[in-house]
């Protein structure tokens, strides 16, 4: 196995021990979404938290954890935009559970380049 093989199986051992930390968290709720906020991935803290199961938010817009306020005026397209234009968004504020009950949260949104 020369030197750039064994460089890519690390780092596909990396990127599992990571996919399978953030997978099991069960305190946060970790998702990603794509650049237009539609939820890629999802974990088993973000279910507990937020009451949708994997299949349900795969793919949906993020923007549905908002108010239905703060979707009219735009605020989760916003937060997406300054994560891009800044790296990072951080707030505290409402956001709403499945069941439409809401909670305070504290939000991070990191924009992640390759």
């Amino acid at each position: 196995m020369d030197i750039t093989e064994r460089k890519r199986a690390e780092v596909r051992v990396a990127e599992d021990r990571l996919r399978l930390m953030t997978a099991n968290v069960r305190d946060y709720a970790i998702l990603m979404p794509d650049p237009e906020g539609r939820v890629q991935t999802w974990n088993a803290g973000a279910q507990r938290v937020k009451g949708y199961a994997l299949e349900e938010i795969v793919g949906k817009n993020f923007s549905i954890f908002y108010s239905p306020e703060g979707r009219e005026n735009g605020k989760p397209q916003r937060e997406l935009q300054t994560a891009r234009q800044e790296g990072r968004f951080e707030e505290e504020g409402w956001r709403l559970r499945k069941d439409g009950t809401r909670f305070w949260a504290r939000v991070i949104i990191t924009a992640l380049n390759d």
